[in-house]
């Protein structure tokens, strides 16, 4: 995702297809609460028909606060697999990382 249309999002604030979360436990943590509530994210937005949504990490819902992503497990490829069991048909998902 290009940083212009990252800040273009955050301007506009949480809407349908756009929600914020300030830190995601899913995969650094052995309970499923935090798995079930990925899934439930992704899920939402999944069904917002065809246009394209964000659930972007280290973001506040108020935006004003930004942190870090410390969970190293929230990888493309751990939420790929768990999609694959978790909602049929699973929806395409792509993770973007911004470091430095």
């Amino acid at each position: 995702m290009e940083y212009e249309k990252f800040k273009k999002l955050l301007v506009n604030k949480e809407q349908t297809n756009v929600d914020f979360k300030f830190e995601s436990h899913a995969f650094a943590s052995k309970l499923e609460y935090p798995k079930a509530e990925l899934v439930k994210d992704i899920c939402a937005m999944a069904n917002n028909g065809n246009i394209s949504s964000y659930l972007i990490f280290g973001v506040s819902d108020d935006v004003k606060n930004f942190a870090s992503v410390q969970n190293s497990k929230l990888t493309d490829e751990n939420i790929q697999s768990l999609l694959k069991t978790a909602i049929y048909p699973p929806p395409t998902v792509r993770v973007f990382k911004k470091t430095g």
